[in-house]
């Protein structure tokens, strides 16, 4: 995986998302936040992956009376997309 692109939001006013992407648990790339309720984009190259690696995304909120953060629109870009699959869980 070469680069990836997902939109973060908030489902309430006044509250702050955050958001972290990590490989097999270890965090990479940058720790986004977002007070906004409409979808923000963020995309980053992150390399060093190699086959069966977990890429993980997690979002949350401080306020614990929130609905919650949703990221969504999760992309993931490859240079080489013939080795390359997606295994949800």
């Amino acid at each position: 995986m070469d680069a990836s692109e997902h939109q973060i939001l908030i489902s309430a006013a006044r509250d702050e998302a955050y958001r972290r992407g990590y490989r097999d648990g270890v965090a990479v790339g940058t720790a986004r936040n977002t007070t906004s309720t409409v979808p923000q984009t963020y995309s980053e190259d992150i390399s060093g992956w190699a086959p069966n690696d977990l890429c993980q995304i997690y979002a949350c909120v401080q306020n614990v009376t929130s609905p919650g953060a949703k990221v969504t629109n999760f992309r993931l870009y490859t240079g080489a997309p013939e080795r390359e699959y997606v295994t949800l869980d």
